[in-house]
């Protein structure tokens, strides 16, 4: 469309494109700028309810129909475990492979928060916070726990193998590894990454 209101030829816009003329307070947004945020809270409205609605709503179920929701539950976690367990394994792998694959581009250079961000604490206290506060609980007890319950009761994978025999071994530390190993926190890094991702904004990105 043209506007010629000035007496000179206009300018030809695309129809779907802001004019930079136009206002754009209404499309300005910040993260949390609908937070509510009363009484010491700070949550959004529409998140929090109905995340903490359906939390509800499951414990509510588990407490006041303990026989059927554990029958439910068994249903579903053996239909998961039986049915989709090497669509698990396939998509946690291709999330370990995808965040590799970031690091090792150009993209793994991107500085989300811009050219003169700087981390809020250094290398050291990172590693220390994801090992003790991100995994620390788990291993202290499932890094023991885990491969002798799958050694003791070998889950049926590849095929039947009789427990507390080497090949049982075998394959309780493989899934052990498989939990708390690479794959593990292939996971951590794309849900880090996308949360990033929406959070900062992308002019404050640079090295891409």
């Amino acid at each position: 469309m043209t506007t010629p209101s000035n007496g000179h030829k206009g300018h030809e816009e695309h129809p779907f494109v802001m004019p930079e003329h136009a206002p754009t307070r209404h499309l300005t947004r910040r993260p949390g700028d609908r937070n509510f945020t009363r009484k010491g809270f700070d949550f959004h409205p529409e998140v929090f309810l109905v995340s903490g609605g359906l939390v509800l709503l499951f414990v509510l179920f588990t407490l006041l129909f303990q026989a059927p929701a554990e029958t439910a539950f068994g249903a579903v976690q053996a239909f998961i475990s039986g049915t989709l367990g090497w669509f698990m394994i396939l998509a946690v792998t291709f999330f370990l492979l995808f965040t590799i694959f970031i690091a090792l581009t150009k993209l793994g250079s991107v500085r989300l928060g811009g050219p003169d961000a700087q981390p809020e604490f250094p290398t050291f206290a990172w590693i220390s916070m994801l090992i003790s506060a991100g995994m620390g609980t788990g291993l202290m007890f499932w890094s023991v726990a885990e491969p002798i319950y799958h050694f003791q009761d070998p889950p049926v994978i590849m095929g039947a193998i009789a427990p507390n025999t080497a090949d049982a071994a075998r394959q309780a530390m493989g899934i052990t590894f498989f939990h708390w190993g690479l794959h593990a926190w292939g996971i951590y890094a794309l849900v880090g990454l996308s949360l990033a991702f929406f959070i900062v904004d992308p002019k404050n990105w640079t090295g891409a």
